[in-house]
């Protein structure tokens, strides 16, 4: 069904059947801009003029209506069974952050099984560098005592040299 506009200055409307494009009812609209015909009470307000229509429709399908604002007015107070989606959201929040923190767990204990596994490797690899730069300290100290024998007989042997 539509209602047109067929004199705006007099404020009459026309009450059409869309399917059959046939007028039901002639009306004018009163001070408040209201009309009534075959069950409809209408109000018009603003500025309206001639051939202006508005269309009137069963909507079945849900669309342009407030169910989507209904059910997410039912999901806050829980009334679908599942909670509210503030519990929704919190438990979703909880879970993650779980599993965050056994997947930080599960790293920090495999870097640790890395630096284990790598100081046995070395231990069984027969090179350790702190084993390995004492001894290399140890021989030098060794040359070095070696080289002070050794000049202090080259001293000695001199001198006998110079006492013959």
């Amino acid at each position: 069904m539509s209602i047109t506009i067929t004199d705006a200055t007099s404020g009459k409307v026309e009450f059409i059947d869309t399917a059959t494009g046939t007028s039901i009812a002639s009306r004018y609209l009163d001070d408040q801009g209201k009309a009534d015909a075959i069950g409809y009470d209408i109000t018009l307000t603003g500025v309206i003029a001639d051939q202006d229509a508005f269309y009137i429709t069963g909507n079945q399908d849900g669309i342009h209506d407030n169910r989507n604002l209904l059910d997410i007015i039912a999901l806050q107070g829980g009334n679908l069974g599942k909670g509210g989606f503030q519990k929704i959201f919190s438990g979703l929040v909880s879970e993650i952050g779980a599993d965050i923190q056994a997947s930080k767990i599960n790293a920090d204990a495999a870097n640790n099984l890395k630096d284990a596994s790598l100081e046995a490797e070395a231990m069984y690899s027969g090179v350790n560098l702190d084993t390995e730069a004492s001894k290399l300290i140890e021989f030098q100290q060794a040359y070095q005592a070696s080289a002070r024998i050794l000049q202090t007989a080259r001293e000695i042997f001199d001198t006998l040299l110079q006492t013959i």
